[in-house]
């Protein structure tokens, strides 16, 4: 039994013989509308093969539970019902039985579940860590759109080891959506859209490679043109797509909620997802690139803790060619000089690490 701000509570698997299987089916059936309809031998079915998760309050019973499936083909949970009591929702349950199942099911791959675009659950999946990568057409005679939702693991891939590659030779350089916004839409010649074009110049190509993380699938799908939503998720492919933990995701949003408003926007709690994702990629990223006026005025907070730069575009091109010309002339310099320019060896990396580590302030091999 565990007990959180007052709650005593505990997650338990549900089986066929179960006291609380009866109070799931009645949950099911009296939020039908939104989950679908299930056959009592669905429930019964599922329930002998352990996949029911349910939410347990003393002397109450059942006030919550999820109901999933496995894809042996694709090492993937398909999640099936989520469904809280409404007098229990807003209390952090449904996060407490996705981690129970993120848990369990850690040797897969993630979790993919449809929602139907009209039921307007967008900020909540969102919230609760999935990114919207897909949609298609629903069975309905309204002809709804079914929103497909995906939580990833993060285990290592083969998409991983692209990433690794496209970013081994160049400086890895997120973008915030309103610049790939800038970047996809042809029409945009105004001021803003030219600062965001900068960063296609032909000169940068060598040098930079401009990264997404999976939040911007979230920020796409808040587009209500069904048109535009298509076309950004095509865009999103030429891109490389940061990895990350969904562990290290989940804690850096904890961390950095501080920075943000008290009560945040659906823009707000992307922003902040877009953020805790560059932190916490498994690629070193040290720029992220916005014109967004309020994450331009946490630069220096989120830079002094987490070591990344928010910047205005101009400002990166700025920096860079700074850099560039640097560079250019650094050999003129040493010249009538002893010191010699080689390249590093894998046998030599400790003892350079040794000469610049500063061992009195603590300093550590991986921070250096």
């Amino acid at each position: 039994m565990v007990q959180e701000d007052s709650l005593k509570f505990s997650i338990q698997e549900i089986g066929a013989t179960s006291q609380h299987l009866k109070t799931v089916i009645n949950l099911g059936n009296a939020n039908s509308e939104t989950l679908g309809f299930l056959p009592y031998g669905a429930f019964e079915r599922l329930a002998d093969e352990g996949r029911i998760i349910g939410f347990i309050v003393p002397e109450l019973g059942c006030v919550g539970y999820l109901l999933y499936g496995i894809s042996r083909r694709n090492y993937r949970v398909k999640l099936t019902h989520l469904c809280v009591d409404k007098n229990w929702q807003k209390r952090g349950i449904a996060k407490k039985l996705l981690q129970y199942l993120k848990n369990k099911t850690q040797h897969l791959y993630g979790i993919l579940l449809s929602c139907r675009r009209d039921y307007n659950l967008d900020g909540m999946w969102a919230a609760l860590g999935f990114v919207a990568p897909h949609e298609r057409p629903g069975k309905s005679k309204e002809g709804s759109i079914l929103t497909e939702w995906w939580l990833d693991y993060g285990h290592h891939s083969l998409l991983t080891n692209l990433a690794y590659q496209e970013t081994e030779s160049r400086l890895c350089v997120a973008i915030d959506a309103n610049i790939l916004f800038d970047l996809v839409d042809d029409e945009k010649f105004d001021e803003e859209g030219k600062e965001s074009k900068v960063l296609i110049s032909d000169w940068l190509d060598s040098e930079i490679k401009l990264c997404l993380t999976d939040e911007i699938l979230n920020e796409i799908n808040r587009n209500p043109d069904s048109r535009k939503r298509k076309k950004l998720r095509t865009a999103r492919s030429h891109f490389t797509n940061l990895p990350s933990t969904q562990k290290e995701f989940d804690k850096l949003c904890q961390t950095i909620r501080r920075f943000f408003p008290e009560k945040m926007t659906p823009s707000d709690e992307s922003d902040l997802r877009q953020i805790a994702r560059v932190i916490s990629s498994q690629i070193n990223t040290p720029y992220f690139v916005t014109r967004d006026k309020r994450l331009l005025g946490i630069e220096e907070e989120i830079y002094q803790e987490f070591n990344l730069t928010i910047i205005h575009p101009i400002d990166l091109i700025i920096k860079l060619d700074q850099l560039r010309r640097e560079n250019e002339y650094q050999p003129e310099l040493l010249g009538g000089t002893n010191i010699k320019e080689k390249r590093i060896q894998s046998k030599e990396i400790d003892s350079i690490i040794d000469l610049f580590l500063c061992y009195s302030q603590g300093e550590k091999k991986t921070r250096l």
